[in-house]
């Protein structure tokens, strides 16, 4: 971090903290920079965001009672905020993926059957469940399950008897 924030000219170290930035929310990237400046800034920044719990008031006094120029400090932080929700996300995919096998996101895709005949002598899955989860770093897994139609009539009773009122 040293380096970034003694970087001369302020045209430099913006295009660099923007690098850094690039390199620290892509998820594909992260850790494989090709620079071991901004690679080993954005791991010091990650660092610095989990030190602090995300307070931007507390990351900035870090930063300028480290010497660092006000002015520098200023736009590093305005970074920060502008991307605080997503870069608390990754923190936490990434610190969780720690623990193990994370989930993402879900998706559900039901087939439509007209009439009621069918359905009594149905033998196929009526529903096919999608969870997207993460592995270590940020290897995504697509996971797909089908439902037949008692687990689904299972699923929809228990849709049907929550209780919004809580």
């Amino acid at each position: 971090m040293d380096k970034i924030f003694k970087i001369d000219s302020f045209e430099e170290f913006s295009v660099t903290c923007d690098n850094i930035f690039t390199n620290l929310l892509d998820q594909e990237v992260g850790g494989l920079c090709e620079n071991e400046l901004i690679d080993s800034a954005s791991k010091q920044t990650r660092e610095l965001i989990l030190s602090s719990y995300g307070n931007i008031d507390k990351l900035s006094i870090t930063l300028l009672s480290t010497g660092y120029e006000a002015n520098k400090v200023k736009y590093f932080v305005s970074l920060i905020e502008k991307r605080k929700s997503e870069l608390l996300y990754l923190i936490l995919i990434e610190q969780t993926c720690k623990q193990g096998e994370t989930f993402a996101s879900f998706d559900w895709v039901i087939k439509l059957i007209c009439g009621t005949s069918d359905l009594k002598t149905l033998k196929y899955p009526l529903m096919q469940l999608s969870f997207t989860t993460f592995l270590n770093g940020f290897k995504q897994k697509e996971r797909l399950f089908e439902v037949d139609k008692s687990i689904l009539a299972m699923f929809i009773e228990v849709l049907e008897n929550i209780d919004l009122s809580v």
